[in-house]
């Protein structure tokens, strides 16, 4: 039978405290090394900009459900979507600087983020009309799988089904970016994010 040690779980306890005070000392942004950046001070949401990131997560599940049925149903060949990602999609959505050219972001996403379109104003009808191929759809004019997204207008760039082949692509934004960088004489002002998509744990 095993005897404890109070001594040993008090030394433990003590190594324990330490770790977490120096884990809290340097995650102070007065303690990151010299030319670290620094976020600047945020604002608290307001309740009605809570609100309205809820509307827009149940908007993109209800977009979700609907797509399954449709496919279900045969009114459509293939479905392949995001349901459960709808608070991080939202979040990028309404914080991506939209528009065309470098002075915007470039939105390098995979095929699970029908939440960022809808919180960057997409009309959720496009959705189906793509997930019926239709001539209507105003991503790939009815050519391409439901969830593969491309506006031009709004620097997202074309999905493809393979993931992580985005992070390809961004490497080209990125560098056209920096080049547009006013210390490079140009107006660039976006930044370049890229959506892994799923993890798998396999």
């Amino acid at each position: 039978m095993s005897q404890s040690h109070p001594e040993q779980s008090h030394a433990e306890q003590n190594h324990a405290e330490q770790s977490h005070a120096e884990q809290n000392h340097a995650e102070k942004p007065e303690n990151f090394p010299p030319g670290y950046p620094r976020a600047a001070h945020v604002e608290p949401l307001s309740g009605e900009q809570l609100l309205h990131m809820h509307d827009l997560m149940v908007e993109g599940r209800v977009l979700e459900e609907r797509l399954i049925r449709m496919q279900r149903g045969g009114e459509g060949y293939f479905w392949i979507g995001g349901p459960g990602e709808e608070a991080f999609n939202t979040s990028l959505g309404l914080l991506s600087k939209r528009g065309e050219g470098l002075d915007h972001d470039y939105l390098h996403l995979h095929y699970r983020s029908s939440g960022t379109l809808l919180a960057m104003g997409a009309d959720p009808i496009d959705a189906l009309r793509q997930m019926r191929n239709t001539v209507t759809d105003p991503y790939s004019g009815g050519r391409n799988f439901v969830g593969h997204y491309s506006r031009r207008a709004w620097n997202v760039a074309p999905i493809t089904s393979p993931i992580e082949i985005q992070y390809a692509q961004a490497i080209g934004t990125a560098i056209a970016q920096k080049r547009a960088r006013p210390s490079q004489g140009g107006p660039g002002d976006g930044i370049n994010p890229c959506d892994p998509g799923p993890v798998n744990s396999d």
